[in-house]
C-alpha cells in the first residue's frame, strides 16, 4: 500500500484517502481493504488501489466494495477483472474471468497461481495477437525508441537530484518501462499507473516487486498531492486521451518545478499509425507545452542517433521534420540543460544494467560450441507486418561469445562488443525468467 510521501487523494472531491482497516498483510496479493474519502469508497483488490467510480451521479454503490465488505475476496477479484476486460478493450469481460481464474487457480484462498510463464499468462489473459504484442515488446520501435530517453533521464537524476526521487510511469501497461525505471534508478520510488487492473496484476507478478501499481483514470484528476513527483515518463499512452489538455496541467502540477516529462511515441495526426488513437499534430502537441521548455522529437530520428553513436540530440527540430514524422517524442523541463546532445547512453545503459542483460526474446538462439548464433523469428504475421520499420534497427541475425551474457562480468571487463549489441537492441535488458528457453 501507499506510505508518506506519496498520499493518495480521491480524484473527484480532493480528500485524502484513509483506510477504513489497520489489518497489517505481508502478502499484498492478500490485501484486500477499502480507501474512503467524503464521497466514495474505493477498494483495494490484491493490493492494487482501484481508484474508479464506477456508479451513477446519484449513489456510491460500488460491486467491488461491496464484496470485500462481504468478506469476499474471490468475488472482488473476479468482479475487478471483470471490470478491467471490459475497459481494456483487448479482452471480453468473460474472458477475464475465465482465464485470469485459471491463472489465479483457487479464489476461495485468493491463491495467485501464475504459470511462471509470461508468455502463457499472457496468452492466457489477452488475445492471442495482443498477448504476443506485449510480449515482444523489445522488437517494437516505441520501446527501443524510449531506452535511450530512459537512459538521459536516469543519468541526468542520478548525478543532480537532490533529495528523494519519486517516478510517476502513467500508462504503464503491464510494466517494462517500470521496471527499467527502477532497475536504472533503483532508489527512486516507481508509481505504475494504468487504468486496466488486469495489466497491473501481471506487471506486479513479472515486473515489479518493488513498484507501487495503482489503477486510475487520466481523464480525471490524479490523486496526488502537488509537487510530488521528480519526472513523469509516459510510453505510447497519451494519443488515447481525450482530455490531453486538462492532463498537462494535472501533470504540471503534481511534478516538481524542475522535474523531467518524458512522452516517448505520440501518434502524429498528420502521419500514418496503426490503431492511431485520438493524435494531435505535432503543432498541437506543442502548444500543451507552452511555458514548460521542451523539444518535440522524430522517433526515427532518436533511434537512428542511437543505433550509430550510442547518443540523443534532444535539442528541438525544425517544424518540417517534426509534422513530416509519423511518430514523435516530447521531452520537457524547465531544467533547460537537459534538453542537449546527450551522448554515451548506451555505456551507461550497458553500466547499470548488466547485470538484467539477456538477448531479445524476438531471436531463435542456437548455440554452436563457443557462440551464439541468433536468427529473428516472429511469432506471427500480423506483428512482424506492425513492426516492420523495426528491422532498420535489430539485425536479421548476429553471433555472440555464449559467456558474454552466461558469464555475468560488468561491462568493463566486456568492452565495446557489449556496448554494440545494446546499441543493436540484440541484447536488452529483461526480468529473471522472461526469455524463453529452448
Amino acid at each position: 500500500m501507499f506510505k508518506d510521501p506519496v498520499e493518495l487523494h480521491c480524484p473527484c472531491c480532493g480528500d485524502p484517502l484513509r483506510r477504513e482497516s489497520e489489518r497489517a498483510v505481508r502478502d499484498p496479493e492478500q490485501d484486500f481493504a477499502v480507501l474512503a474519502c467524503g464521497c466514495y469508497r474505493y477498494p483495494v483488490v490484491a493490493g492494487v488501489p482501484i481508484l474508479w467510480q464506477q456508479s451513477g451521479p446519484a449513489d456510491i454503490f460500488d460491486e467491488v466494495v461491496s464484496l470485500i465488505d462481504a468478506g469476499d475476496h474471490s468475488g472482488a477479484l473476479t468482479a475487478a477483472l471483470a471490470r478491467a476486460g471490459s475497459i481494456g478493450g483487448r479482452s471480453s469481460p468473460g474472458l477475464a474471468r475465465r482465464l485470469f481464474g485459471r491463472l489465479f487457480g483457487d479464489h476461495a484462498k485468493t491463491s495467485f497461481r501464475f504459470s511462471g510463464d509470461l508468455l502463457e499468462d499472457l496468452r492466457g489473459a489477452k488475445t492471442r495477437t495482443y498477448a504476443d504484442y506485449l510480449y515482444q515488446r523489445f522488437a517494437n520501435a516505441s520501446l527501443l525508441a524510449a531506452l535511450p530517453m530512459l537512459a538521459a533521464m536516469s543519468r541526468y537524476l542520478a548525478h543532480h537530484q537532490r533529495g528523494p526521487l519519486t517516478l510517476l510511469d502513467l500508462g504503464c501497461g503491464i510494466g517494462h518501462t517500470s521496471y527499467l525505471l527502477k532497475s536504472l534508478l533503483p532508489e527512486a520510488r516507481v508509481i505504475a499507473a494504468d487504468y486496466d487492473f488486469g495489466n497491473l496484476l501481471l506487471a506486479r507478478r513479472y515486473f515489479g516487486e518493488q513498484i507501487d501499481f495503482l489503477c486510475l483514470n487520466a481523464e480525471v484528476p490524479l490523486p496526488f498531492e502537488s509537487d510530488q513527483f521528480s519526472a513523469v515518463f509516459c510510453l505510447d499512452a497519451f494519443h488515447y486521451l481525450r482530455s490531453k489538455r486538462a492532463l498537462v496541467k494535472e501533470l504540471d502540477r503534481v511534478l516538481q518545478d524542475d522535474a523531467i516529462w518524458l512522452l516517448p511515441h505520440l501518434h502524429n495526426a498528420e502521419g500514418t499509425n496503426p490503431s492511431a488513437g485520438i493524435p494531435l499534430t505535432a503543432d498541437g502537441y506543442q502548444r500543451l507545452f507552452d511555458g514548460i521548455p521542451h523539444s518535440l522529437l522524430p522517433e526515427a530520428g532518436l533511434l537512428d542517433s542511437y543505433r550509430a553513436n550510442g547518443g540523443a540530440d534532444l535539442r528541438p527540430t525544425a517544424p518540417d521534420i517534426r509534422a513530416q514524422a509519423d511518430v514523435l517524442t516530447l521531452v520537457a523541463s524547465r531544467r533547460i540543460e537537459f534538453l542537449c546532445q546527450q551522448t554515451e547512453l548506451d555505456t551507461w545503459l550497458a553500466q547499470r544494467l548488466w547485470p538484467l542483460l539477456d538477448i531479445n526474446p524476438v531471436y531463435d538462439v542456437r548455440r554452436a560450441g563457443t557462440e551464439l548464433h541468433l536468427n529473428m523469428s516472429w511469432p506471427n504475421p500480423h506483428l512482424e507486418a506492425e513492426c516492420q520499420q523495426v528491422k532498420r534497427w535489430l539485425p536479421p541475425s548476429a553471433r555472440l561469445a555464449a559467456n558474454l551474457i552466461a558469464a555475468g562480468e560488468p561491462p568493463d571487463r566486456l568492452g565495446e562488443p557489449l556496448s554494440e549489441l545494446l546499441r543493436q537492441h540484440v541484447v536488452v535488458p529483461l526480468p529473471a525468467g522472461y526469455r524463453r528457453r529452448a
